[in-house]
C-alpha cells in the first residue's frame, strides 16, 4: 500500500522507539539520534541516513501496535510496506548506492553518507525484528550478513572499547550466539578450534588493549581461563558478552572421538567460568545485563552437559542444576523491572524447559516423583507466558512447550499457566 503517513507521525514512532532501542540491539550514539529525530540538530550533516530511519520507523509502528493490537488496525496495515522500505534502503546501502527519498517527507533530503556502522546498525536492529516475529529464517539471513559486515570491517580488531565499532561487535557476536542456539554447525565464526576469529576488540567498558601481534585472543584468554584476563571486563555489558560468547561455544556440537575428548576437557573449564560469573550475582541487586548474563551462563551449562545425555535417560545432574538455579533466580525476580525480555532469553528458557520435561517424562515413566521438576517448569511457562503478549518469538516456543505438556497428559499442573500463549 501507498506509505502516506504523515512525517510527523513517524517522526513520534522513531522518538518513541529510540528510548527503549538498546533491548533490541541498538548500538549506536543514542542522544545523537534523538537529536536528529526531534530536530534538535538542523544541520544537514547531522541528518540520518534512509537505511537508519527507514527501520527505526519499522520498529516504531511494531511497537505502538504491538500494545495496542485493540485499536490500530488501521496503523497496522503499513508495517509491511516499512517492512520493505527498510529492506530495500539496506540493499541500496550494502550496493553503495545513496538514497535521496526517505519515507515521508515532502522534499528530496541531502545526500548522507552512508557509513557501515549505519548499514550494520540497520542490519542489527532487522535481525531483532524478525526474531521477534518469529521469521527465523529471515534472522538467520541477517545475522550472516552482519557477521560476515562485521569481520570484514576489522570491528574484531578495533581499540576502543566505548566506540560505536566496538559496540556494534559486541552486538552481532550476541546475535550470533542467538543463531548457534538452533544451527551450532552454520554459525560463520567460531571462537575456538582451527580458523577461529582472533578478537582483540576490547571487552566493553575495559580499557585494557591487548598487542595486536599477540595470537590469542581475548577470547582465548577467558575461555582458558587465564589469570591474565582475571581484570579485563568486568563491568556488566561485559559480563553480558563474556556470557554470550559461552552461549555459543557450548553449542558447538562435536561428533568424533577426539572432539568429545576435548570437549569434556573444555567442560571443566566452563565450569570454572561459570562460577567467575555467578559469584557477584544477586538475585535482588542486579541490571538487566546481568541478570541475562546469569541465564546464559546457565543455559550454555545445559546445552553443554545435554551433548552427553541421550534420548530416554534422564537428564544429567548438571543439567537439571543450571535449570534450577534458572528457576531460582526467576522466583526471586520482579520481572516488571526489565519490561521486554531479551531476545536470547527465550532460547535458555526453552532449554531449561525440557530438561525437566525430560526429567519429568522419565520419572513418571518408572513411577517416580516429579513434583519439584512440574514446579519448575511451571515456574518457566508462566515466565515465559508472561511476556508471549510482547514477543511473537516467546509466544510460539512457549505454545510448543505447552503443546507438549498437554500430550504428556498433565494439562492439570499447567491449564492456567499458558493462556497468553495459547491465543
Amino acid at each position: 500500500m501507498p506509505l502516506n503517513l504523515p512525517f510527523i507521525v513517524l517522526q513520534a514512532l522513531a522518538h518513541n522507539f529510540i528510548h527503549v532501542s538498546s533491548r533490541f540491539g541498538f548500538f549506536m550514539d543514542v542522544r545523537e539520534f534523538h537529536d536528529a529525530i526531534t530536530g534538535a540538530r538542523s544541520a544537514s550533516s547531522h541528518l540520518l541516513p534512509p537505511v537508519i530511519l527507514h527501520v527505526l520507523y519499522l520498529w516504531g509502528i511494531h511497537l505502538h501496535v504491538s500494545r495496542h493490537r485493540q485499536s490500530n488496525g488501521a496503523l497496522a496495515a503499513y508495517e509491511p510496506a516499512l517492512l520493505s522500505h527498510a529492506l530495500r534502503s539496506v540493499a541500496n546501502a550494502m550496493s553503495g548506492s545513496t538514497s535521496q527519498h526517505i519515507v515521508g517527507g515532502t522534499r528530496p533530503t541531502p545526500a548522507h553518507p552512508t557509513t557501515i556502522l549505519h548499514a550494520l546498525q540497520a542490519i542489527v536492529l532487522l535481525a531483532h525484528y524478525f526474531i521477534r516475529n518469529t521469521r527465523l529464517l529471515e534472522a538467520h539471513y541477517q545475522i550472516g550478513l552482519a557477521v560476515s559486515i562485521s569481520i570484514s570491517a576489522g570491528l574484531h580488531r578495533v581499540r576502543d572499547s566505548n566506540s560505536d565499532a566496538a559496540n556494534a561487535f559486541w552486538a552481532v557476536v550476541r546475535l550470533n550466539a542467538f543463531r548457534a542456539s538452533f544451527e551450532p554447525k552454520t554459525t560463520d565464526v567460531q571462537f575456538t578450534g582451527t580458523g577461529r576469529v582472533t578478537i582483540h576488540t576490547p571487552w566493553p567498558d575495559c580499557q585494557v588493549v591487548k598487542n595486536m601481534e599477540d595470537e590469542d585472543s581475548i577470547v582465548d584468554e577467558f575461555l582458558a581461563d587465564n589469570s591474565a584476563s582475571q581484570d579485563r571486563g568486568t563491568s556488566a555489558a561485559a559480563l553480558l558478552a563474556k556470557a554470550s560468547i559461552l552461549f555459543q561455544v557450548s553449542a558447538n556440537r562435536s561428533l568424533d572421538a577426539q572432539e568429545y575428548e576435548s570437549l569434556s576437557f573444555k567442560l571443566a573449564a566452563f565450569s570454572r567460568v561459570v562460577e567467575e560469573f555467578l559469584h557477584p550475582f544477586s538475585p535482588s541487586e542486579q541490571p538487566n545485563q546481568v541478570f541475562v548474563a546469569h541465564m546464559l551462563v546457565q543455559g550454555a551449562s545445559i546445552q553443554l552437559s545435554r551433548q552427553h545425555d541421550h534420548k530416554g535417560i534422564r537428564p544429567s545432574d548438571d543439567a537439571r542444576r543450571a535449570a534450577e538455579s534458572i528457576t531460582q533466580r526467576l522466583s526471586s525476580t520482579d520481572l516488571s523491572q526489565f519490561g521486554e525480555p531479551d531476545f536470547i532469553l527465550t532460547c535458555v528458557w526453552v532449554s531449561a524447559c525440557f530438561v525437566f520435561v525430560d526429567d519429568v517424562r522419565y520419572s513418571k515413566a518408572r513411577g517416580m516423583t516429579y513434583e519439584t521438576s512440574a514446579m519448575s517448569l511451571k515456574t518457566l511457562i508462566r515466565t515465559m507466558d508472561h511476556f508471549a503478549t510482547s514477543s511473537g518469538f516467546m509466544r510460539a516456543q512457549c505454545a510448543e512447550i505447552c503443546t507438549i505438556i498437554s500430550e504428556m497428559g498433565l494439562d492439570a499442573y499447567w491449564l492456567d499457566s499458558c493462556s497468553n500463549a495459547r491465543k
